[in-house]
């Protein structure tokens, strides 16, 4: 004890001050000591990636070839695009598939296909209002369309 009295009037310590370093210093020995065994001892339990990558590769291959396969196969098969709103494509709603319909402002997978299900069942539309008559198309929606739509008669 006389050496750490000896060492705290050299440094000018009080009695409470050489404590509270002497405590930082075992508190930053201890937490050092702490790590380095972390570090040394306990090792981070390794993934093994491989399989999950190649769980990725094959799925994202098939989701690239599946949209060449189901377009020659199906014509209804929904769009990979929207048209742009400044670009205006005339659809003939007596002939259009569901694919066709599905780009028009408003219409979509559902809508689509209750429009060729009514033109199914109903045969031929004389005119563009005459889309009023399938659920889910009112006024509103009839006008968006408008611009769209033909019946092929020019």
């Amino acid at each position: 004890m006389k050496a750490f009295d000896k060492f705290n009037r050299a440094i000018g310590f009080t009695q409470t001050e050489s404590r509270v370093v002497v405590f930082l210093v075992a508190s930053l020995v201890l937490g050092l000591g702490i790590k380095v065994v972390k570090d040394t001892m306990l090792q981070p339990a390794k993934f093994d990636y491989a399989a999950a990558d190649s769980e990725f590769a094959a799925r994202s291959r098939l989701v690239d070839a599946e949209p060449a396969a189901d377009s020659a196969s199906s014509p209804d098969r929904i769009p990979d695009f929207r048209p742009d709103d400044d670009e205006v494509h005339l659809v003939d709603i007596n002939t259009a598939t569901l694919r066709e319909f599905i780009p028009l402002p408003g219409i979509g997978e559902k809508m689509a296909a209750r429009i060729v299900d009514y033109r199914k069942e109903h045969g031929r539309f004389s005119s563009v209002d005459d889309l009023r008559n399938v659920k889910g198309i009112g006024a509103k929606k009839l006008e968006q369309l408008r611009t769209y739509c033909t019946t092929g008669k020019h």
